[in-house]
């Protein structure tokens, strides 16, 4: 019923799928569901359904490991499936970040649209796991995710100033700065003190 009306919502489709796709990774987490997530994927793969998912793959990065999500978020086609399979991994207890950041700040997209989607996705899976920031995996992805301040990127500078606003309380720094340079100094310093 749900994927039902997952495809029929006409008034408020952007509130009405994001409510059910909310609903579908909250109660659908078992693996006998994952291969009708992947059909639902593949039937509904555009912008708006980024959250179903977000959702769903979450739920298989739980329960079976990153693998597939990560695949995604390296290979996608589309932005927002890299974004979405970016998010997931965040939202995960067992997510992996350095293998989805990296190859995506090293294929940085140049349409300002796609870029504002992978910096959001990556702030926020940064952001929900700030408490792994002394473990490796983390301080790599930390560490791409950092390069994006790079003048080469070419950042608008709000971008740069809410990504730095992210990583003054990460790694509790003395001020918010749009280089790469006085981050990866504190990187450099060691672990992080947790609060």
């Amino acid at each position: 019923q749900l994927v039902k009306d997952y495809g029929k919502s006409k008034a408020y489709p952007e509130h009405a799928r994001y409510t059910i796709a909310h609903m579908i990774g909250q109660h659908f987490k078992d693996e006998e569901w994952f291969p009708q997530f992947d059909k639902l994927r593949d039937q509904f793969d555009k912008p708006i359904d980024a959250w179903l998912w977000a959702m769903t793959l979450r739920n298989e990065v739980d329960k079976l490991g990153d693998d597939a999500a990560i695949a995604i978020a390296q290979s996608g086609k589309k932005a927002h499936h890299r974004a979405a399979a970016i998010t997931a991994l965040g939202l995960s207890s067992r997510g992996g970040l350095k293998r989805a950041f990296v190859p995506n700040c090293i294929e940085f997209p140049r349409k300002d649209a796609d870029r504002m989607l992978l910096v959001g996705a990556m702030t926020g899976a940064l952001w929900r796991n700030k408490g792994r920031v002394n473990d490796e995996d983390y301080r790599e992805a930390l560490k791409a995710y950092i390069g994006l301040l790079d003048k080469k990127v070419k950042l608008p500078q709000l971008a740069k100033v809410q990504m730095a606003r992210h990583l003054q309380a990460i790694l509790n720094g003395p001020a918010k700065f749009t280089d790469p340079e006085p981050w990866l100094a504190l990187l450099e310093r060691g672990e992080v003190k947790k609060p």
